[in-house]
Formats: structure tokens, C-alpha cells, sequence
């Protein structure tokens, strides 16, 4: 089973065209999620010690791992 982001979730409850957005708009809500977590992951990990650089490739590495399938 392909695990649903919140945003998809969201979507899918309320789809866009109930709203009058374009589905342009879902495709950047994806975006803006995605750029939250792994933003959150990253500051997660340069708090105990890691490099910025190195913690933004683990933690893009991670959402790649677990949210994209």
C-alpha cells in the first residue's frame, strides 16, 4: 500500500475542483510539503552536530526513501 502524504490526503477529501483551483496549486501544496519536511529533517540534524550541506542530502535522501514510491 502506497502511503498518502497529507496534502494527497487533503486533496483527495476535498478535491481541488470542489474549490475552483487550478491543479496547478496541489502540484505546488506537494512541493511546499515536501520542502517542509525535509527543511525539518535537516534542522533536526545540524542540531546535533551534522554540516548543513551533508544534513539537506540526508534528509532529502530520507523523504526520497519514504515518501516518494
Amino acid at each position: 500500500m502506497q502511503r498518502m502524504s497529507g496534502v494527497e490526503y487533503l486533496l483527495k477529501v476535498y478535491p481541488i475542483s470542489s474549490h475552483g483551483l487550478p491543479e496547478e496549486h496541489a502540484t505546488n501544496a506537494r512541493e511546499l510539503e515536501r520542502q517542509m519536511i525535509i527543511r525539518t529533517y535537516a534542522d533536526a540534524l545540524e542540531q546535533v552536530g551534522i554540516t548543513a550541506a551533508s544534513a539537506k542530502k540526508i534528509a532529502a535522501e530520507y523523504y526520497r526513501q519514504t515518501y516518494d514510491t
